[in-house]
């Protein structure tokens, strides 16, 4: 990515005005028209100076150091000590180890080998250890996100039966969504539980809930396109969040318990709110964060980054590997999100329509995508002359949706109320639509076989299955890992390709389902590493001569902010 950390700083410093000439740079006071009005001016305070991701971050108990985990220079990410007027951070020696939380009495809360598991989703062993050092104690596997809960038990996010459980004590379910959750925050007094509800795996778009702890559920804001970090106000008055909804960078808002919403900071570039302290400072993480999309000829070894806007995640790609499908679903992508085709030769991109996760018909004439509502629907946009087409799916909810190979049907994953996930299909000549799998599917590394008589799809607990279309029982994959992504099949259908999440390089093989046979197919990487934990999807042509991979990429910087109480 072209940027500088001077550039970086621009685009932050476009929101801040210096207390008075020759400031220190790491001391700023905001001018946001969005701020509230306040006592005095807020003052904003600079804790990181390097390149990377910072993944999350804590203010200890005194209220003025901060705890955080972030991977600098490319490196594997590690925990680290700051203090507001300190430029160096410290090494805690506590390799792939990230803060969760930090109790009053200075006990931590951190992830061991947490790893992208991608849609925005981490996981790792939750385990505590002491604020002052020592060797941690595991807890529970699997863990995406946690809190301290009342009587120092944990409130944690995790995934079972194909559903995103927010759970309090562990083993206590006390909501339950077919999308995810995160940003999970008990309230001060210990009677609720705050956390941002998204209700589709893949897309950071969701609503900001407050759940008890016997599962009475609220939801105090709705319809916010991005919404990342949540946090407690000290009094437990208000939940305090970094969302946007459209045409803007994530801002700070601020909600009561009966829904009254406010904003309280904006600036440029994307905030994440990571802790509010008892004392009414404010940590965030300032990122410029883009989904890059690079195209990889096999053959020739040709190389070409094909990033459009700010969240250019692949999607699909043409058989002849001319056209690539994909989605932004960034703040470039506006409210409802965007469909894009372009040309593998760098040509402008063209813009097809609203929606998410498309895919290309077999005669390259039509884009089937998702728009989000209630219920969320299916729709076919053409990629040339035409008209969009509703696809016939009543009220199911849909998540994720693919073609058959004959291009007149149509496989997608749904719910209907609150029921559990499973898979469809649907005739687009005669409207006729039917569910050949049981709940617990999960809408993640959809494909269909090329004989069109088996769809591969996670199952609960995220196993790798391939689903008769006939109805009939599915068969399991045991050489897919829970944690790598299936990205295609050979045109014969008898091997699978897939690749490794959360690792740089990412390795990909190639799975041959009938003998057991797993090889490594080759490994995958972006030239510049620097800001990027691994990568999010490949699409691939079926005579594998073309690749094109999306990736993430964001430059983080920690702050803490004085003045917003």
């Amino acid at each position: 990515e072209d940027r500088f950390e001077s550039a970086r700083e621009m685009s932050f410093a476009l929101s801040l005005v210096t207390e008075r000439t020759g400031a220190r740079p790491d001391t700023a006071v905001a001018a946001s028209p969005a701020a509230a009005p306040a006592r005095r001016a807020a003052t904003l305070h600079r804790l990181t100076y390097r390149e990377g991701i910072v993944y999350d971050a804590r203010f200890a108990p005194d209220g003025q150091s901060v705890y955080y985990g972030a991977a600098w220079e490319g490196r594997p990410v590690e925990l680290f000590w700051a203090h507001s007027g300190n430029p160096e951070s410290r090494a805690l020696g506590y390799p792939d180890a990230e803060i969760l939380a930090i109790a009053s009495t200075g006990e931590m809360a951190v992830s061991l080998k947490r790893h992208n598991k991608g849609g925005f989703i981490r996981s790792g062993m939750l385990a505590r250890m002491p604020l002052g050092g020592g060797a941690p104690r595991a807890i529970q596997e699997g863990v995406h996100e946690a809190d301290w809960g009342p009587g120092r038990q944990f409130a944690i996010i995790r995934e079972a039966g194909g559903l995103t459980r927010l759970e309090c004590p562990i083993g206590k379910v006390l909501h339950q969504t077919p999308g995810w959750q995160s940003s999970i925050r008990v309230s001060p007094d210990g009677a609720k539980i705050a956390f941002l509800d998204h209700p589709y795996r893949g897309n950071d778009a969701g609503n900001v809930a407050v759940v008890d702890m016997e599962g009475n559920l609220e939801v105090l804001s709705t319809g916010w396109s991005s919404a990342q970090g949540l946090a407690w106000s000290p009094d437990g008055h208000e939940v305090w969040f970094t969302a946007f909804r459209s045409e803007s960078s994530r801002t700070l808002y601020a909600v009561t318990l009966d829904g009254a919403l406010r904003p309280v900071f904006q600036t440029a570039g994307h905030l994440n709110l990571a802790d509010i302290s008892r004392q009414g400072l404010v940590l965030v993480v300032h990122g410029n964060n883009r989904m890059r999309m690079q195209l990889l000829g096999v053959d020739d070894g040709r190389v070409q980054d094909l990033t459009w806007l700010d969240w250019s995640l692949v999607r699909d790609i043409s058989s002849d590997g001319t056209t690539i499908l994909f989605d932004e679903t960034g703040v470039g992508g506006g409210e409802f999100h965007s469909v894009y085709v372009r040309d593998a030769d760098g040509s402008p991109a063209i813009k097809l329509g609203e929606g998410v996760n498309p895919r290309l018909s077999p005669d390259g004439r039509w884009a089937l995508t998702a728009v989000e509502g209630t219920p969320a629907r299916l729709f076919l946009l053409p990629t040339g002359a035409g008209e969009t087409r509703i696809v016939p799916t009543g009220k199911l909810n849909c998540h994720n949706a693919c073609w058959f190979p004959d291009g007149r049907r149509i496989c997608f994953v749904a719910n209907e109320g609150d029921g559990g996930l499973r898979l469809y299909e649907v005739d687009l000549e005669s409207g006729e639509q039917r569910a050949f799998s049981e709940e617990g599917v999960s809408p993640m590394d959809l494909l269909v076989s090329p004989d069109g008589k088996f769809v591969g799809a996670r199952g609960p607990d995220l196993t790798f299955f391939l689903y008769p279309v006939d109805g009939s029982a599915p068969k399991p994959v045991p050489l897919v890992g829970a944690e790598e992504r299936v990205f295609g099949w050979n045109p014969d259908g008898s091997a699978l390709f897939l690749f490794q999440r959360g690792a740089l390089p990412a390795k990909s093989f190639r799975v041959d389902i009938r003998t057991g046979e797993r090889k490594l197919y080759r490994e995958l990487s972006p030239a510049d590493r620097t800001g990027v934990d691994g990568l999010t999807r490949v699409a691939m042509t079926r005579d594998e001569s073309t690749l094109v991979f999306s990736y993430p990429q964001s430059l983080c910087d920690l702050y803490v902010i004085e003045g917003l109480m």
